[in-house]
């Protein structure tokens, strides 16, 4: 198996990590359990990911090189859990079906960016 997306990973999945770190931060500073948002968030990328990355609806879209979720699902899948694990600081952000539906959603877009050549972006 190729590798033809990893040096576009490598580039952009840190900084869209720290930027889903930061979106988070308030959440958790601020106590704010909003578990049905973060769920239907999962949802729709998940959705997206199946849909029109795995082309099950071929749509004609640009594709955006910058742009990442997966990092994003990444940290909603580590911040359930923490949470599962009891440490305080992170009970109750996240449901056990999230936690679930993000860890697959991290791991079906990470492969496709991974094996993914970098030209598919920018094209329509």
């Amino acid at each position: 198996m190729q590798l033809l997306g990893l040096k576009r990973v490598k580039e952009v999945y840190p900084v869209w990590f720290l930027i889903s770190l930061v979106l988070a931060f308030p959440m958790l500073y601020f106590n704010f359990k909003i578990p049905s948002i973060l769920f239907w968030l999962t949802i729709i990328f998940l959705a997206k990911d199946i849909l029109l990355d795995y082309n099950l609806i071929k749509i004609k879209r640009p594709r955006v090189y910058w742009a990442e979720h997966a990092p994003l699902s990444l940290v909603i899948f580590i911040i359930g859990i923490l949470g599962l694990l009891r440490i305080d600081f992170f009970v109750g952000y996240v449901s056990l079906i999230t936690i679930f539906f993000a860890g697959i959603n991290f791991l079906l877009d990470f492969y496709k960016d991974l094996t993914e050549n970098s030209t598919v972006y920018l094209k329509s």
